[in-house]
């Protein structure tokens, strides 16, 4: 715990540093005397609610902002943070499979942080720079480039249009709402579709920068559709590692949209145990927002006849804690009953290496694993 008092009344400042939690503790018990003496009664209630646990063991620090237990600057940037409201549709900008400067692009583009004439003008300097991408320049604003204009026009058309996606002119985030509200068959389908938007106004980006700031003289609507396709291709072999499909644009978009999820059926079936032995089978319930958790055992014997049954609710930080607060029902039952040839079967790796390595990085369920091989 290091020290116990973090804000006291009535003790002398040459002694904060010097007295700990040990000092409060009388027989393995909380000294509600001394803590009176020092600490208001608020704190006291807290306090006490503390489980003391062995004093044979050095106390270490827990962080209780945090699942395992360990002090992270994430969770306690997250702790002191002021967030505000998540937008769905900045969020879908965002895909781990694309690359940072994709998502980034668009993320300014919806945000009006890109250097055309509307911005420009916002700092007092007036631009009458023309579009680089029709035959009949206008002015070179973000929603005629990225939406309105004859180069975007196209390769919305020739790379959504096959997705079954009518392009209209207008407002880019409308463009980018309607790939993604529209109706997706199958995983593949729905991540070609979130994707496709962000992929397309990059390579517009790019075309648009090489005319203005390179050699370039004309958008090539040919090399933005390559590009285009190119990339959503690298994206399905990423996420999908069997889904190989090449070839035609078009054709690549109805064999997608006909994908179907392969069923694999798989028996699962209960293993006795050993002669002699009986089976610990535990499983938990736990709900984050609240904090409430249901823990159960079901212990069989070799014939697979039920011993026992054990459930009852609790109170846990985290999931890992449910699973732990489970093993402990179970194996504190077997030990007090006398049986000490026992197997435990649980679906979580973490708790099953803490009982069979005796070693754990989660501070929280750390006593708990203690306790184990105090009662073994």
């Amino acid at each position: 715990m290091g020290p116990l008092i973090q804000s006291p009344h009535r003790l002398l400042e040459s002694n904060i540093n010097k007295i700990t939690d040990r000092k409060f503790i009388t027989n393995g018990e909380w000294d509600i005397n001394l803590l009176t003496n020092v600490l208001p009664d608020n704190i006291i209630q807290n306090i006490l609610s503390i489980d003391i646990g062995s004093l044979d063991l050095n106390g270490e620090p827990i962080w209780n902002l945090s699942g395992n237990g360990n002090y992270s600057k994430k969770s306690a940037w997250n702790n002191i943070r002021i967030s505000k409201t998540r937008d769905s549709f900045l969020s879908k900008l965002w895909h781990k499979s694309l690359p940072f400067k994709f998502s980034f692009l668009s993320w300014r583009l919806s945000h009006g942080k890109l250097l055309f004439n509307e911005v420009v003008s916002r700092f007092g300097n007036q631009s009458n720079a023309l579009c680089l991408c029709c035959n009949t320049p206008v002015l070179d604003f973000m929603q005629h480039t990225f939406s309105e204009g004859e180069a975007a026009r196209q390769i919305w058309r020739l790379i959504a249009v096959p997705l079954g996606i009518t392009h209209h002119a207008g407002p880019i985030r409308r463009n980018f709402k309607e790939c993604w509200d529209f109706n997706s068959k199958n995983k593949v389908y729905s991540l070609i579709l979130q994707v496709t938007p962000v992929i397309i106004c990059w390579q517009i980006w790019k075309k648009w920068t090489t005319c203005k700031f390179g050699n370039q003289r004309k958008i090539a609507i040919n090399k933005m559709e390559y590009q285009a396709i190119w990339n959503l291709q690298a994206i399905l072999q990423v996420e999908f590692l069997k889904c190989s499909i090449t070839g035609n644009w078009t054709i690549m978009c109805n064999i997608i949209e006909r994908l179907k999820p392969m069923v694999i059926i798989k028996q699962v079936r209960w293993i006795k145990p050993d002669m002699g032995c009986i089976k610990l089978n535990l499983d938990r319930s736990y709900t984050s927002n609240n904090g409430r958790a249901g823990i159960g055992t079901a212990i069989r014997d070799n014939e697979g006849k039920i011993i026992v049954a054990l459930s009852r609710p609790k109170q846990c930080n985290s999931n890992t804690q449910a699973e732990a607060l489970t093993a402990k029902q179970g194996i504190q039952w077997c030990i007090s009953k006398g049986y000490h040839r026992f197997q435990v079967e649980i679906d979580s790796q973490i708790i099953s290496n803490m009982i069979t390595n005796k070693r754990t990085t989660n501070m929280k369920i750390k006593k708990d694993r203690l306790r184990y091989y105090q009662l073994g």
